[in-house]
């Protein structure tokens, strides 16, 4: 009889140390499986009541993006509204992608389009504009499992290049340094020929999926017969005046 009741214990332990395992067993594979990252549509569609902390719609716009993890590519036209008064954000719950047209409705200068791997806002009336830099369009780009700092100096050393060839002409000298470490990773990879600086920005944002890029474009430089940057020096920095006009911004939430 004790023996009988030996075996029916032992045969309970086996199975509850069974049950356990195959418990445990499910609970790892589970966690093996990769999650799919959501698309920037998807991010897009969630649903939301979060107010900006800041008041001016381009940085609004920046606390979004880093706040949804949307990347995306500003050309801001810095102008100022008709009157004094720059309209209220008009929101206060429904899809990230109604806050974001909330925010672009208070820049009537500004578009918005949406696109597979990017959020685009830009100022149509400067699109085409041959005196907007963005539009500058360099021969040749190359990038090979570069990060977006990398691949981002790359951009400038090309504009330098192209700009100032005598400058140049023995090669460069200099680097780059500093920035968040999401956008450290090496996995920008770009070869093309005749591309505007706008697309190589863009393609670089978006391959990376945890970047931005803001360019603030002033309404005086789009006039005029010639290029701002036609004719000036290079800059304390050693660069083309240009390359200040743009920076890149990851997409991690920052506290103010």
């Amino acid at each position: 009889m004790a023996s009988d009741v030996n075996v029916m214990q032992i045969g309970t332990m086996r199975q509850a140390i069974y049950n356990r395992s195959v418990a445990l067993l499910i609970i790892l594979l589970n966690l093996s499986v990769p999650v799919a990252a959501q698309t920037v549509r998807e991010k897009l569609q969630q649903q939301t009541n979060y107010r900006p902390r800041t008041t001016a719609p381009d940085e609004q716009l920046i606390e979004v993006a880093r706040r949804f993890k949307i990347p995306m590519a500003i050309e801001w036209l810095d102008e100022k509204p008709a009157t004094d008064q720059l309209a209220g954000l008009k929101f206060d719950k429904g899809s990230v992608s109604d806050l974001i047209k909330a925010i672009v409705d208070r820049a009537p200068q500004e578009n918005l389009i949406v696109e597979d791997r990017i959020v685009r806002v830009f100022p149509p009336s400067a699109f085409n504009n041959q005196l907007n830099f963005l539009n500058l369009r360099l021969e040749d780009y190359c990038v090979k499992d570069e990060c977006v700092y990398g691949a981002d100096f790359e951009v400038r050393m090309w504009i330098d290049t192209m700009l100032y060839p005598k400058e140049f002409e023995n090669g460069s000298n200099g680097g780059y340094g500093g920035g968040e470490e999401t956008l450290w990773i090496n996995e920008i990879n770009i070869c093309v020929h005749n591309r505007s600086i706008r697309r190589l920005l863009t393609e670089i944002a978006a391959q990376s999926g945890k970047a931005g890029w803001m360019a603030h474009l002033k309404p005086e430089e789009l006039k005029g017969k010639q290029p701002f940057w036609k004719g000036l020096p290079l800059n304390e920095h050693g660069t083309s005046p240009i390359t200040g006009h743009w920076y890149f911004f990851d997409l991690g939430e920052h506290e103010r």
